[in-house]
C-alpha cells in the first residue's frame, strides 16, 4: 500500500522476466501510497509537524474562546470564517503534499515509458514541449537535425511500433538523439537526469528530481513547489494566514475588551500600562525593520531571525500584563500560540504574492538578477494570470507497466551530481 523508492535503484535491464509499475522502481527519494496514486516525501516528520501546529492552534481556540465570544454576532461570524479557512487550508495543504509538483522524468524513465504503451500519452506531451522549445542554433546548418514536425512524426512512428515492454533500443536512440539535437543546445543538460531542462526548471537535491518551473523545496510541506502544485501552495498559505489571523484578532479583541473593563473598574495598575506600551513599541520596531528591508532592491530577506523575536515579545509582554492585571488567561494563551504562527504565515504568504506580482518565483528572486535589472514592476494582473493559468498535466505515469529486472546493464553509466544515486 505504501512503498519507499530505493535510495540506490538498479539500472534498467536488457531482458524481460515480467512487468512492474514505474513507482515500484522510482529513482528519486519519494515515497508512494495507494499503489502510486499519491506521492509522499522521504521524511514526513516536518509535514506532520505542520499539521499538528495548525490543528493545535485551532483546537486551542475552539476550546477556550467561543464560549467567551458567543454574545457577539460579528465574532461568531468571524469564527465561522476562520474555521472554513482552516478546512480550506488543510485541503490545499494535502493537495500540495500528495501531488506531482511537475517532475521531469530522467532519461532512463523516458526510455521505459516510451517502450511502454501506457506511457505514450505523457511522452507525446513531453516531445511536444521540447518541439515548442526548438531554437535554431547560431551559425549551424546541420542537416541531420530534425524539424519539430519531423520529430513528432518520428515519435508517432516509434510509439505506433511499440507492442512489447522490452522494445527499448529504438526508444533509447530517439531520446538520445533528441537530447543531443542542436535545436535544444540552449537548454541546460542535467548531469543527474541526463535530460534538457526547460526554462525555470531545476533539479531538487532533496527529492532528487528535475521539476518544471521549480520555485523551491518546502520542508514544512515536504514537497517541491513547481508547475503543478504552486497554485495550491499559495492558496494554502493564504487560507492558513486568513484563519490564523482571524483567530489572533478575535483573541486580541477579547483581551482588549477584558482590559478595558478592568480599566474602567479601576483594577488595572500602572505596571500593566507600562508592559503594554513596551510590548507595542517593541513589536512596532520589528515590523518597521522588516518593512525597511523590503524597500531595498535585493532578493527578499529571510524572516528566520524575527520568528524567535516575535514569539519572545508576545510571550514576555503577555505574561507581564497577565501578572499585573485581573484579565482572563484564555485569550492570552491563544495569542501566545497563535501570534508567532500568524506572523510566519502572513509574512510568507505576503512574500509569495509579492513575487508573483513581479512575475517571479523564489528561485529567481534568490539570485537577485531580476531585481538588479529593474525592468519589472508589480502588477495585480500578474497574480490574476498566475491563478488563471491552467495546471499542466503530469509527465510521469507512475502506474505504467515497465520492464522488470532480470540482469543489470551498467554500460554507459554516468556520474550524477548532488549525491544522487544512479537509476
Amino acid at each position: 500500500w505504501c512503498s519507499h523508492a530505493s535510495a540506490s535503484p538498479p539500472s534498467w535491464p536488457r531482458c524481460v522476466r515480467g512487468a512492474m509499475q514505474l513507482w515500484e522502481n522510482w529513482p528519486g527519494r519519494n515515497r508512494f501510497c495507494m499503489y502510486g496514486l499519491m506521492l509522499l516525501p522521504s521524511n514526513t516528520c516536518p509535514a506532520l509537524a505542520s499539521i499538528l501546529i495548525m490543528a493545535a492552534v485551532m483546537s486551542l481556540f475552539c476550546a477556550l474562546e467561543p464560549r467567551r465570544l458567543h454574545g457577539c454576532l460579528a465574532a461568531v461570524w468571524a469564527c465561522c470564517v476562520a474555521i472554513a479557512a482552516f478546512v480550506a487550508a488543510l485541503a490545499t495543504f494535502f493537495a500540495t503534499l500528495l501531488s506531482d509538483p511537475g517532475i521531469l522524468p530522467r532519461r532512463e524513465v523516458l526510455v521505459a515509458l516510451t517502450a511502454s504503451p501506457a506511457g505514450h500519452q505523457e511522452m507525446r506531451r513531453l516531445v511536444k514541449m521540447y518541439c515548442d522549445l526548438f531554437k535554431p542554433p547560431r551559425g549551424s546548418d546541420d542537416s541531420s537535425d530534425l524539424t519539430p514536425v519531423q520529430t513528432m512524426e518520428r515519435f508517432e512512428q516509434l510509439a505506433g511500433g511499440v507492442e512489447e515492454l522490452d522494445d527499448v533500443p529504438a526508444a533509447e536512440q530517439f531520446w538520445g538523439g533528441l537530447m543531443a539535437d542542436s535545436h535544444l543546445r540552449h537548454l541546460r543538460l542535467c548531469s543527474t537526469c541526463k535530460v534538457r531542462r526547460p526554462p525555470r526548471s531545476s533539479h531538487c537535491r532533496y527529492c532528487d528530481n528535475c521539476v518544471l518551473e521549480f520555485d523551491h523545496h518546502c520542508f514544512w510541506v515536504g514537497n517541491c513547489i513547481g508547475a503543478r502544485n504552486h497554485k495550491t501552495f499559495v492558496a494554502f498559505l493564504v487560507w492558513a494566514a486568513v484563519s490564523s489571523l482571524l483567530l489572533a484578532l478575535l483573541s486580541l479583541a477579547d483581551l482588549c475588551v477584558a482590559f478595558y473593563r478592568a480599566f474602567t473598574s479601576g483594577e488595572v495598575s500602572a505596571n500593566a500600562w507600562t508592559a503594554l506600551a513596551a510590548l507595542l513599541a517593541a513589536a512596532a520596531c520589528v515590523i518597521l525593520q522588516s518593512l525597511a528591508l523590503h524597500q531595498r532592491p535585493l532578493p527578499p530577506p529571510s524572516f528566520g531571525p524575527y520568528y524567535g523575536a516575535c514569539f519572545l515579545l508576545v510571550a514576555v509582554g503577555s505574561c507581564l500584563i497577565l501578572s499585573t492585571s485581573p484579565i482572563p488567561w484564555q485569550p492570552v494563551l491563544v495569542l501566545m500560540i497563535a501570534g508567532p504562527v500568524t506572523y510566519v504565515l502572513v509574512t510568507t504568504a505576503g512574500e509569495q504574492l509579492r513575487l508573483l506580482g513581479y512575475g517571479l518565483n523564489v528561485k529567481q528572486a534568490a539570485t537577485g538578477q531580476p531585481f538588479r535589472r529593474g525592468g519589472r514592476s508589480f502588477s495585480v494582473m500578474n497574480i490574476y494570470e498566475f491563478f488563471r493559468r491552467r495546471t499542466p498535466a503530469s509527465l510521469v505515469s507512475m502506474r505504467a507497466e515497465i520492464i522488470d529486472t532480470c540482469e543489470s546493464d551498467d554500460e554507459g553509466e554516468e556520474e550524477s551530481d548532488g549525491g544522487a544515486a544512479a537509476f
